[in-house]
């Protein structure tokens, strides 16, 4: 027989549910990359733009150094929103990571740069020498590969030569010569070339105007919190409408994510840069999953951006 007491602490737990879930849903963590790129959402984080649009969601901001972390993150349920290059953001969904895209945050002109003077184009790197990717699955070890298509009708030429290195590290190893290449993204390639290394072929060679940093989250998030994930979308939008116009606010919103090594006057240069264009379009990413199908990356083909996209 059921006691009194016993429907009492059940008839509780029931009233007290729903509470538990909002105040489990009332937190998002949103992990990113490090990286000028994603100035868009360092703007939000900085402004309380989520914040201000959804009233009572608590936001925690992580900087990761890994597009695999962050899936990882992402599976474990720590993240609910991650961002990084396209290329991961695809082979994960192929391989059945649930993620769709919240927004694109840019498109960025990627460089291969090298500080060996004998290198004056991808056929002059040799066997051994190493040419430093974030990632093998990465947009700069698809633009590598692009490259590599081009120069030898062979799309994994130069697959035997990729590094994997933090940005960080190989900014560091390229300038030291360690390396004798690096395909790297803002700030960190200017930073090579400013210090000695050389441009010597770019993501436009390869693929034209490619969108590069992206935000996603988990389908299941979006569906319990769509209200979430569109004020994300509107914060992205009024980031990105600050950083085009004006740089010298949002340079000063930003330079302190950069823990001292960016002045405010570094940033708002760098958000400038005729080679990164902050938008949210998403042309470029069907020829890049194109390729991705075509080298054997992707096992389904992207039949559309609509597919792979949060849309209220």
């Amino acid at each position: 027989m059921i006691s009194r007491r016993s429907l009492f602490l059940g008839a509780a737990g029931l009233l007290c549910a729903p509470a538990i879930v909002r105040a489990q849903a009332a937190k998002v963590t949103i992990a990113m990359l490090p990286g000028l790129s994603y100035a868009p959402l360092l703007i939000a984080k900085n402004r309380r733009l989520l914040e201000a649009a959804t009233g009572n969601v608590e936001v925690e901001w992580k900087t990761i150094s890994s597009s695999a972390a962050i899936r990882e993150a992402m599976l474990a349920g720590d993240v609910q929103v991650g961002a990084g290059s396209v290329a991961p953001f695809l082979i994960g969904r192929d391989r059945g990571f649930k993620v769709k895209a919240v927004s694109v945050l840019n498109r960025t002109n990627l460089w291969l740069v090298t500080n060996d003077p004998a290198i004056t184009s991808v056929k002059d790197f040799k066997p051994e020498q190493k040419i430093a990717v974030p990632a093998p699955d990465t947009n700069q070890a698809f633009v590598l590969r692009k490259l590599a298509e081009q120069a030898f009708g062979n799309a994994r030429a130069l697959d035997a030569n990729m590094l994997a290195m933090p940005h960080p590290d190989a900014l560091q190893a390229i300038i030291t010569n360690q390396i004798a290449g690096y395909v790297s993204s803002p700030p960190f390639q200017s930073q090579a070339v400013a210090r000695g290394a050389r441009k010597i072929a770019d993501s436009k060679t390869a693929f034209g105007d490619l969108p590069f940093a992206i935000s996603f989250a988990t389908e299941k998030f979006g569906e319990a919190r769509p209200d979430v994930v569109k004020a994300l979308q509107g914060a992205i939008a009024q980031s990105i409408e600050l950083a085009r116009k004006d740089p010298g606010a949002a340079g000063r919103l930003i330079a302190g994510d950069f823990g001292g090594r960016m002045t405010p006057e570094e940033a708002a240069r760098l958000l400038q840069d005729p080679d990164t264009d902050f938008t949210d379009s998403t042309a470029g990413i069907e020829a890049l999953a194109a390729f991705m199908k075509q080298t054997g990356f992707l096992r389904t083909a992207v039949s559309g951006i609509g597919e792979v996209t949060f849309r209220f």
